[in-house]
C-alpha cells in the first residue's frame, strides 16, 4: 500500500511556495501543480538560522529609572552575511542514488521598520563543496524574478511574500526604543528554484564516477541574507533570518508515497493566544528581583499575565537572588 505523505515545513513553517491549485497544492512558476502521487518519491529540506546570541545582552530591558533589566535570552545578531551560513549533506539523510527532481531555495528574514518601502533584498550566493573532493565545487548567485517591498502586504506571488505587521503602540513609547515612530514590523520570504543546480552537481559527480547521492553529499552555504536587528523585534523576541533547500527525489532505496508542498506565512503573523499552565507542582527556583514597574523574572514568566491561564497549580519555594 502507498504511503501518503503531505509535505508541512515546520522549520520555515508552512510557507514554501505561494501560488495555489486544486486542494490548496501550491503551483510553481511554469504552471506546474507541487504534487508528487507515482513512484518512488521522497525529500529533504537542509536548512540553517542566519540569527545568533551575542555576548552582549542586545534584549535587555529599561526600566522606568534608567536601570537596565536582563532581556529575555534569544537570538540577537545576525551572523555575518559575506560569511554566511553552511549546511553538511551526508548518507544519513538521503541514500546513494538520489537523484533530484526538483528544489527550491528560500530565505526569511525581518526588515527595518524604518524602511519598509525600500526594496528587500531578493539575491543571495549559493555555494557547495563535495565532502569527498572538494575539487566538486559549484557557485551561483540566486536571484528571484521579482523584488518586493514592505509598504503592504504581498501574499500569493510565487517568489515573494511579505506580511506587514503593526506594534504594540506601547513599544514606542519603551525607554528600550527611544524615539521610534515606525508603526509597522514587516517578514518576508523569497522562494526561487535551484533544481538545475543541483542536476549540475549531480553531473559533475557522474563525471568523476559517483552515484547521485554521493555527489550531493558535502557542504551548501548560502551568503547575503540580511535581517534586522530593530528593537522593535528583540522586545518581542520577534527577529527571523534564515534559509532552507528543500527537494523531492526518486530512488531505489525508498518505498513509494505521495508528496505535496503547501505554501503560506501565516505563522509569522503576530497573533495573541491563551498558553495554559495547569495541574502542575513547581517549586525550588531562584528568581532575580526586580522593582515593580519592571519585567518580573518569576517562576512562571507571563509578561504581566498577558495571554497565559494558570490554574490548579502548585506554586512554591521561589527565592530571590
Amino acid at each position: 500500500m502507498k504511503k501518503f505523505l503531505s509535505l508541512l515545513i515546520f522549520l520555515f513553517p508552512v510557507f514554501l511556495f505561494a501560488a495555489i491549485g486544486q486542494n490548496g497544492i501550491s503551483i510553481a512558476p511554469d504552471g506546474t501543480l507541487l504534487k508528487w502521487e507515482e513512484g518512488a518519491w521522497d525529500f529533504f529540506i537542509m536548512h540553517k538560522s542566519v540569527l545568533e546570541r551575542s555576548p552582549e545582552d542586545k534584549a535587555a530591558a529599561i526600566d522606568s529609572s534608567g536601570n537596565v533589566i536582563q532581556g529575555n535570552p534569544q537570538a540577537d545578531t545576525l551572523i555575518d552575511p559575506a560569511v554566511g551560513t553552511t549546511y553538511r549533506l551526508t548518507s544519513k539523510h538521503i541514500p546513494t542514488d538520489a537523484d533530484v527532481d526538483r528544489a527550491f531555495l528560500i530565505w526569511l528574514a525581518d526588515a527595518d521598520p524604518n524602511a519598509l518601502d525600500q526594496p528587500t533584498k531578493n539575491s543571495v550566493t549559493l555555494t557547495f563543496t563535495n565532502a569527498s573532493d572538494p575539487t566538486l565545487t559549484l557557485s551561483q548567485e540566486v536571484k528571484a524574478g521579482f523584488q518586493g517591498n514592505l509598504s503592504k502586504n504581498n501574499q500569493g506571488v510565487f517568489e515573494y511574500e511579505a506580511i506587514r505587521d503593526g506594534i504594540n503602540s506601547a513599544l514606542k513609547g519603551d525607554n528600550y526604543c527611544p524615539g521610534e515612530t515606525s508603526n509597522y514590523i514587516g517578514i518576508y520570504t523569497y522562494r526561487v528554484e535551484v533544481s538545475d543546480f543541483m542536476k549540475k552537481i549531480i553531473q559533475m559527480g557522474e563525471e568523476r564516477g559517483m552515484q547521485p547521492g554521493e555527489a550531493l553529499y558535502g557542504d551548501y552555504n548560502v551568503k547575503g541574507i540580511e535581517s534586522s536587528d530593530h528593537c522593535y523585534y528583540l522586545k518581542q523576541s520577534a527577529m527571523v533570518g534564515g534559509w532552507a533547500l528543500p527537494f523531492v527525489y526518486t530512488s531505489s532505496n525508498i518505498r513509494a508515497k505521495k508528496i505535496y508542498f503547501y505554501h503560506g506565512l501565516e505563522a509569522y503573523q503576530h497573533q495573541e493566544g491563551l498558553i495554559t499552565v495547569s495541574g502542575f507542582e513547581i517549586n525550588k527556583a531562584a528568581t532575580n528581583w526586580a522593582p515593580p514597574a519592571a519585567y518580573q523574572d518569576g517562576m512562571i514568566g507571563p509578561h504581566w499575565s498577558k495571554g497565559w491561564i494558570i490554574d490548579d497549580c502548585e506554586i512554591w519555594g521561589s527565592k530571590c537572588c
